[in-house]
C-alpha cells in the first residue's frame, strides 16, 4: 500500500544545525551579517562559525566610527556612532578559536574611552593575528599593554605608524614585550626616539626604522649585531635618517656586505 501522507518540505527552519553551520561557512560577510539578524538561533549559528579574515580595521579617529572587514575577497564597511557596537562586532569576528586574521589595523581618537573599552573586553584573551598596524597618534602609553593581548606565537609583524612623539621610556616598554621579541618583521614609519637601542630590532627577519640622526655608533652597532647573528638568506634591514653623521666609514667595507647561501 502506497503511503500517501504528504511529506513536510525541507526548509531552513527544520534542517539540522550542523548542516546550517556548513552553509554559513560558505556565505560571504554580508550574507552572514544579514542571517545573523533573523533570529536568536541564526545569530548563535553565525557566531559559532569561524571566519577567515584578511584585514579588519577599526577607525575611531574620525566620526562616525567605522569598521572595515575584508574576507575571502569580499569587503564590508560600516559606519556606527556607538563605539561599543563597533568593538563588540570586532571581538565577535576574531573571538572564535578557529578564526584566522591576517592583519588588524587600529586608529583611535584622543578620547581613551574606545581603547579602554576594547582592552577591557579583551582582558585575558589572546588575539590571533599575523600582523598589527598601530596607526593611532593618541593613547600611545597603552601600546605595550595592548601588544600583550596578542598571541606571540601567531603575531609575526608589528607596524608602528604613529606620528611623534613616542618617548624612549615607552618604546623601551614596547620592546620588552614577548610579542616584540618574537616578531619576525618590524617596521616604524615615523621617527623613533633619540638614543633608542636599535639592537632590539636585530632579532627580526626584516626591520625598517626611521631616526632623526644616524651616527657611526648606531650604524656599526646594528651591522655588527646583524652579522654576529649569522642570519639566513633573505634577512635584511633598512634604516632611514634625516641627518647622516657617519665618519670614517670608507675603510670599513672594501667589498659589499651580502647575506647569501654559504
Amino acid at each position: 500500500m502506497t503511503d500517501t501522507t504528504p511529506k513536510t518540505p525541507k526548509t531552513w527552519l527544520n534542517i539540522p544545525p550542523e548542516f546550517k553551520m556548513n552553509v554559513v561557512k560558505s556565505l560571504d560577510l554580508k550574507s552572514r551579517f544579514k542571517l545573523r539578524k533573523c533570529s536568536k538561533t541564526e545569530k548563535s549559528i553565525v557566531d559559532s562559525t569561524p571566519y577567515r579574515i584578511e584585514t579588519v580595521a577599526l577607525n575611531f579617529f574620525t566620526q562616525p566610527n567605522s569598521i572595515y572587514v575584508e574576507s575571502s575577497g569580499a569587503k564590508h564597511y560600516s559606519e556606527i556612532a556607538d563605539h561599543k557596537i563597533v568593538i563588540e562586532d570586532f571581538i565577535r569576528l576574531i573571538s572564535h578559536p578557529k578564526s584566522s586574521v591576517d592583519k588588524i589595523r587600529l586608529n583611535f581618537s584622543n578620547d581613551s574611552k574606545e581603547l579602554e573599552y576594547l582592552m577591557e573586553k579583551l582582558s585575558g584573551a589572546k588575539i590571533k593575528s599575523r600582523r598589527i598596524d598601530w596607526e593611532t597618534r593618541f593613547n600611545n602609553d597603552k601600546l605595550p599593554d595592548f601588544l600583550k593581548l596578542f598571541c606571540p606565537k601567531t603575531l609575526e609583524e608589528i607596524v608602528l605608524k604613529y606620528p611623534p612623539p613616542l618617548d624612549l621610556e615607552l618604546m623601551n616598554k614596547v620592546m620588552e614585550t614577548e610579542q616584540w621579541k618574537c616578531a619576525k618583521h618590524l617596521k616604524a614609519t615615523n621617527h623613533l626616539p633619540r638614543m633608542i637601542n636599535l639592537e632590539n630590532f636585530i632579532h627580526a627577519n626584516s626591520f625598517e626604522v626611521r631616526v632623526f640622526e644616524l651616527t657611526t655608533q648606531m650604524f656599526l652597532g646594528a651591522v655588527m649585531k646583524f652579522i654576529e647573528r649569522d642570519p639566513p638568506p633573505g634577512v635584511y634591514f633598512s634604516m632611514f635618517a634625516d641627518t647622516l653623521n657617519l665618519t670614517q666609514m670608507d675603510f670599513l667595507f672594501y667589498d659589499p656586505v651580502a647575506v647569501g647561501e654559504k
